[in-house]
């Protein structure tokens, strides 16, 4: 039996799957030569909105693009290989989101800097901000500098009823 992980696929045949899971949520597919989606790359690529009925934080899933995936929501953007597991990873984590289950959550120093976003899950944005970004205070130069600064997350759910920012202030020196 094959492993699904290594499945190749084709994005552009998933269109139609993509417009179907999500059709309660009325999504809309355009292309390249819609307005205001001149930013698609390929001719035949296409980018799928789900209009976020809370706020203006709409999701956006690009289709085909360099052959792969890419689902913004917020001020992220997360890549997906065209492999049959990732496919069906980057769909969970849509539902996820579109049920408040799952958020963007950004980093940034005190001066509004950016160094990193993650999807969390709702139960995970109580935790200490070192443990919820160590791809970025693992790096010690990163840390270094926002432990200094001082720095913030912001937490942004499809209902922004859930969102919020924490803010931790710079680290004193002791005298």
């Amino acid at each position: 039996m094959e492993d699904k992980q290594y499945v190749e696929i084709d994005p552009l045949e998933k269109e139609s799957e993509i417009l179907s899971l999500f059709k309660e949520y009325d999504p809309k597919s355009y292309g390249k030569n819609d307005e205001g989606f001149d930013w698609i790359e390929e001719e035949d690529s296409k980018c799928v909105v789900i209009s976020n009925p809370y706020s203006d934080n709409d999701l956006e899933i690009n289709i085909g693009d360099m052959n792969e995936f890419t689902v913004y929501f917020g001020d992220a953007h997360d890549h997906f290989w065209a492999y049959q597991e990732e496919y069906e990873y980057m769909l969970d984590m849509i539902k996820k989101i579109l049920l408040n289950e799952v958020c963007e959550a950004e980093l940034n120093d005190a001066d509004g800097k950016w160094f990193g976003f993650c999807y969390p899950n709702k139960s995970e944005i109580d935790k200490d901000p070192v443990e919820l970004f160590d791809f970025c205070f693992n790096e010690k130069e990163f840390s270094k500098h926002l432990f200094k600064s001082g720095y913030s997350v912001s937490f942004s759910f499809w209902n922004p009823v859930d969102n919020k920012t924490i803010t931790i202030p710079a680290k004193r020196k002791r005298k």
